[in-house]
């Protein structure tokens, strides 16, 4: 799948577009992909040592959360949102975190 593809690039720049094509896929064709497959691709993304790119993953799986929140259950991400919340340095992107 192109989300597969341009996951495998570990470039910043990559990284981000593809967090960004996530979010679009999740808005705009929420059908296209699974959620698992959106899901799991944007937990790697919460560990980044960028925090666009970080916050950019958070809100998409805010948006994901909004639409279907029973498939995201099934995901059972909270032990890595509350780490990745622990993890953060920069306060301001905790507060946008947490809401």
């Amino acid at each position: 799948s192109a989300i597969a593809e341009i996951s495998c690039w570990q470039e910043t720049s990559t990284m981000l577009e593809s967090a960004r094509f996530t979010q679009q896929l999740v808005l705009f064709a929420p059908k296209a992909v699974s959620v698992h497959s959106h899901v799991q691709s944007l937990l790697s993304t919460l560990s980044s040592r960028q925090p666009t790119l970080r916050l950019l993953a958070v809100s998409t799986l805010r948006h994901l959360i909004e639409k279907d929140p029973a498939s995201v259950i099934v995901e059972k991400i909270e032990d890595n949102l509350f780490f990745m919340l622990d993890e953060e340095t920069d306060s301001e992107y905790v507060n946008k975190k947490k809401k």
